[in-house]
Formats: structure tokens, sequence, C-alpha cells
């Protein structure tokens, strides 16, 4: 049976408490009491849509500590998650309609989210590692004063206003207001912890490329950065913008040559092309399962004769990648618009959890792909590719960088599936939408397969 079609917004209880969870803001609904119910954008972050959406709708600045799934949407037609949230003023004001009723003179009987909001506040008040650091009551007092003592060194003094964009017992991602530029604070878990030592040493050893970060608290993974101007390239940017962002790419990398080692101890993934290799023979095994698992008649899901020879062109790719001159250097296996800041002459790279020691020109194709699908110009795709090329003339011939470079892009697909391990990790594909990403990305390669027999053949000719 066919599921019914994803609506493009969710719906969450809001778990509303102040005066350290002493009070909780429930709407009547008869003798009974019930939580607030929002509705906010599928695809946006909650953590950021959810305080947005409770302080234009009931006027109360909050804070938000973790989300968690609902058993069951009751009367709603989908599921409704739940999440927590804190007010920042004790004195928050109360909605029309709605109560700030004691925590503790609630029951089943009077209360059908009585048990959701028990486990919740548990978890908020427990002490010790297994909660989080950020799922406290408490927790934005503790970092805000942290990051107002952090930045006054700097002549820095933050305003009290404060945007939250992510949120969960272990991640956290807030801006900070000052009298000069903004702060940003940012905290990683798992599976993102390496993110915390990769950015302390890039910001150490490439301080050019990456926000400034000017302190580091260890036992929260998190650290403060100084806001970086710029723009994120997109389909109005410029020419020379984009080119600006190849160049600089290249000059980071040639930057990392005989750093690598490093690089792989604070946590990069290791996609060198012998790692790759290893994976080829596992990956393409998966795939052919979840080929077999598809239902839908289309797109048609690749054969295992389409597989198998997919699998010996990649580990032949690999292998000329192995013969060639030119070093592995840094690499982005998530190298998009989002995760580049354009100003002027100066870019910026973010979002370092995706860092690997790599073929250099991987993390180029991703850059090439996103300006030819954004901008769909054909100066400037050889621009970007003589540009970036160009930086590359000491260390290989004109021939080698070419021929690589016509490599790259059906490497870069394996690189970027392979290098995620969602294709092997349980929780992961146990949802259905993992499996069908993952069967997209290898018709992507079988695409990219195509094209560069297609290529090779015009130049033959």
């Amino acid at each position: 049976m066919q599921a019914p079609p994803q609506s493009d917004h969710q719906l969450f209880r809001i778990i509303l408490v102040r005066r350290e969870a002493e009070e909780i803001l429930l709407a009547s609904h008869g003798t009974r009491f019930a939580l607030p119910v929002i509705e906010i954008p599928r695809w946006g972050r909650i953590a950021q849509e959810t305080t947005a959406a409770v302080e234009n709708r009931y006027g109360i600045r909050v804070c938000c500590l973790f989300t968690r799934d609902a058993a069951s949407g009751g009367d709603f037609e989908h599921p409704v998650h739940c999440v927590l949230l804190e007010a920042c003023r004790p004195s928050a004001p109360c909605p029309k309609s709605m109560y700030w009723v004691p925590v503790a003179s609630l029951s089943r009987s009077s209360f059908e989210d009585f048990a959701v909001v028990t486990d919740c506040l548990t978890k908020a008040t427990r002490e010790g590692a297994d909660s989080g650091p950020f799922a406290r009551l408490g927790w934005l007092r503790e970092v805000s004063e942290w990051v107002a003592a952090k930045a006054l060194p700097f002549g820095l003094h933050i305003t009290g206003r404060f945007r939250q964009l992510n949120a969960s017992s272990t991640f956290s991602l807030i801006r900070f207001e000052t009298d000069g530029p903004a702060l940003w604070f940012k905290a990683v878990g798992e599976p993102n912890l390496r993110e915390f030592p990769i950015i302390l040493a890039l910001s150490k050893c490439f301080s050019h490329f990456v926000p400034r970060v000017i302190a580091a608290r260890p036992e929260w993974n998190g650290w403060l950065m100084v806001n970086a101007a710029g723009s994120h390239p997109d389909e109005h940017t410029k020419s020379e913008l984009w080119v600006c962002a190849a160049e600089t790419l290249a000059t980071l990398q040639t930057a990392s040559i005989g750093r690598t080692l490093h690089l792989l101890e604070v946590g990069s993934k290791d996609a060198r092309v012998d790692s790759l290799l290893s994976l080829v023979d596992p990956f393409f095994r998966a795939m052919a399962q979840y080929m077999e698992e598809q239902t839908k008649p289309s797109p048609a899901p690749l054969s295992s004769e389409e597989l198998r020879a997919l699998a010996d062109e990649i580990r032949g790719l690999l292998g000329e990648f192995a013969q060639g001159s030119l070093p592995d250097t840094l690499g982005h296996l998530d190298f998009n618009p989002g995760n580049i800041l354009i100003a002027g002459t100066q870019c910026i790279f973010l979002d370092w959890t995706e860092a690997a020691v790599a073929h250099p020109f991987l993390t180029f194709s991703y850059l090439f792909e996103h300006a030819r699908r954004l901008r769909a110009d054909r100066s400037l795709e050889e621009l970007l590719v003589s540009c970036y090329a160009k930086a590359w003339e000491s260390w290989a011939d004109p021939q080698e960088i070419a021929a690589a470079l016509d490599l790259a892009p059906l490497i870069a697909v394996f690189a970027y599936a392979a290098m995620s391990q969602a294709w092997r990790n349980p929780a992961a594909l146990s949802n259905p939408e993992t499996r069908t990403y993952l069967r997209s990305l290898t018709r992507r390669m079988k695409r990219e397969s195509d094209l560069l027999r297609e290529r090779k053949a015009i130049c033959t000719s």
C-alpha cells in the first residue's frame, strides 16, 4: 500500500516551563489540560522554528532544550512530536486562554500528556553525562555567562539578544549579538564529535580559511567563533566570486600538503585511495541488496550486472588516481554553497564535520557541480576548471590534471556515499528514505559513468 504524501509542515506539542520547571504553560480543554501545539515547516531547523513560533504567537522568549518523538498523534492526522522549551524569564507572560500551571498539581487523570512531560522534565533535571550538557534546565544562562567572559578580552559585550538555530542534549548552535561583530557558539555530540578537534586544528593551522575561534570548552565539545562576514554563493552570484571560491579552495588544499597525517589524527575522514578501494566491494554488495528491495518500477533499479560493472570501473579509476602525482590534501565531503562564505576577495569555509584527507579534485567536483546546477553557465564552468587546474600545475603536467578532473566526478559521488557510512548503519537504514537516497546516489554514479564514457568516445573520435 502506498504511504500517504508527507505534509510540508509538522506539528509539535510545546512543553514550555518557567521558574526552574515549577510551572508549565497549558491550554484548558474542558476539565482537562493539554499542551499547546504549533506547526512549523517540515524541513526547517526545529530549534529555530519552534522558538520563533512561540515568541511570535505568545510573546515569550524561550530556549530550546531537546525534542522527543510522540508515541501517537492523538486527535491529529499525523504524528505530533514534543519539544521542551524553557522561558528565558521567570515572569514570562501568560497568553490568552492559557495558564501557567504548577507541575506538582498535574496528574494522569487531569492531563493526557502527563507521562511524556514527566519523562522530559526528569531528563532535564537529572545530573550526569547521560543527559547531555544542553538537556539541563538553565544551561543557556551558563553558556551566556561563559560567552560574555570570553568575549570581554576582545572588547566585546553581549547585548542579551540571541538566536538559537540547533538544539539537542549534546548539540547547540546559537548566535549571540554583541556591541561589535556577532559571536557564534557551537557544540557537537555523536556522531559529529570529530568536528570539535578538527575545527580547533584548522583554526590553528589555516586560520585564514575558517571562522576565527576565540575560545573552546572541551567538556561541552563547544567553541566560540567570531561571525564571518559574507554571503553564500547562489544563482545570482557573480562569476568572479565563484572563481574566488575555487581559487581559495586550491590555496587551502596546497597549504595542507604535508599536514595530512595530523589532520587524520584529529579526526578527518580517511578518503585516500586505499581507503576508498576497501569500501568498493562491501558498498556495492549492500547496494545490490537495496536495489532488490525496491518496489517502485521507476526509476528502474540497477541490475546486478550493472552494479558489478560500476564497481569494476570505480576500482580502475581509483587505480589511476593512485598512479598520479597529485598529493592527498585536506578535503570536504559536504562542500556545498551553505558551507562557503564569500566577502570581496576573501572566502571562508564552514562546518567541517565532513573534513577528509583525499585526492584534492573530489572537493572541487562538489563545488563545480553546485555551480553548474545553480548557474547553468558554460563559460563559468570552463573558468572554474581553468583557474582551479592552474593551481596544480607545479604538481602535475596539464594532461594528468585534465585526466584527473575528468575522472573526479564519478569518484566524488562514490566517496560521498561510501564515506557517509549510512549504508551500513542499522539506525539510519531503519528509515526507508535512507535506502531510497542510497539507491539514488548509486544511479547517479551510473550516470556519471555513462557521461565519462561519452566524453572518452568524443575524445577518441
